[in-house]
């Protein structure tokens, strides 16, 4: 702010100049204001540049997040098909003991059944070789 300097009247002139007074004043607050205007567009362009930087940051870290939630979801996914195949697996198993077991009560029933013939034919039931009808005769 320096660069204009005040030069006193001259002693002969007792008038003092308000115009050239006022005009020095006037170019001092222009001066001013645009020292201040200049300062306020630094101070935008700075805040402008923060602002971007936060922004910047906040994409990065959104996505990151979104990053990790997705290799979440595709672990979860990977998860879900090995169950799948788990149960499917199991499903198949659980149908061969399922048949095993019938084939075995089959047996049993079958077992239970042949072993109660002979002793009710030995009784004199219809299956007892006394009463079968003999064809020679």
């Amino acid at each position: 702010m320096g660069q204009y300097s005040y030069s006193q009247p001259s002693s002969s002139s007792a008038e003092v100049d308000v115009t050239s007074l006022l005009e020095e004043e006037a170019q001092l607050y222009a001066d001013e204001a645009r020292l201040y205007a200049e300062r306020a567009t630094a101070d935008e362009a700075e805040s402008s540049f923060d602002i971007e930087k936060a922004v910047q940051e906040e994409m990065r870290d959104f996505q990151t997040q979104l990053r990790r939630l997705n290799e979440e979801g595709t672990e979860r996914e990977q998860k879900l098909l090995l169950l799948e195949k788990s149960v499917h697996e199991l499903g198949k198993d659980l149908a061969r003991v399922k048949l095993m077991v019938c084939v075995l009560v089959v047996i049993a029933l079958l077992f239970f059944v042949l072993r109660g013939v002979p002793s009710k034919a030995s009784n004199g039931t219809i299956l007892s070789p006394h009463k079968w009808p003999n064809k020679s005769e």
